[in-house]
C-alpha cells in the first residue's frame, strides 16, 4: 500500500468517515491500515493520552474515571488512594508483578545482554534445551517471542 498523500486533515476525515462506516468501498485490509495508519485525535487536556476516557483501552476497562496505579505487587496494583485491585488486565497472571525470582532473572540478564529474543544468545538455546527435556518429543521446536 503506497503512502497516503493527502493532506493530514483528509487523513484524520476519512478515518472519521471510516469509523462511521460510510466508506463501503473500502475492503476490511484497507480500512484496518488506515485505522492504524492515522492516530485518533483523543487527547484531552490535563490527560496523558493512556488515561484518556475517548481511548480504546481506557474506554474498555474505565470509561469515566481513569486509574492512576503508583505500584503493584503480585497479582494486585495499587491507585494513589492506596485502593487495591486484582490485575486482570495486564500480562502478569502466571507470575504477578515483582515476583522476586523474575526480578533477580532480569536483573542478572540486563547485566549480560538487554535485548529480546531477536538474536542468538547462549542462552536461549540452553533454555530450549532444558525445556525440551521435560516436554513429549513432539514438542520440540521453540519459537521465542517478546509479545503475543
Amino acid at each position: 500500500m503506497a503512502a497516503d498523500r493527502r493532506p493530514k486533515g483528509a487523513t484524520l476525515d476519512l478515518r472519521r468517515r471510516l469509523l462511521r462506516n460510510e466508506e463501503a468501498s473500502f475492503c476490511p485490509f484497507q480500512k484496518a491500515a488506515v485505522m492504524s495508519a492515522v492516530p485518533a485525535p483523543v487527547f484531552r487536556p490535563g490527560y496523558p493520552f493512556f488515561a484518556c476516557p475517548h481511548s480504546s483501552s481506557c474506554r474498555l476497562f474505565f470509561p469515566e474515571d481513569p486509574v492512576k496505579i503508583i505500584r503493584s505487587q503480585g497479582q494486585y496494583l495499587y491507585d494513589e488512594q492506596g485502593r487495591e485491585f486484582l490485575d486482570c488486565i495486564n500480562n502478569v497472571a502466571h507470575v504477578g508483578h515483582c515476583h522476586p525470582t523474575v526480578v533477580q532473572a532480569a536483573h542478572e540478564q540486563n547485566l549480560m545482554l538487554n535485548t529480546n529474543s531477536r538474536y542468538l544468545h547462549d542462552n536461549i538455546v540452553d533454555y530450549a534445551q532444558r525445556l525440551s527435556e521435560t516436554l513429549p518429543e513432539e514438542l520440540s521446536v521453540f519459537y521465542f517471542l517478546n509479545s503475543g
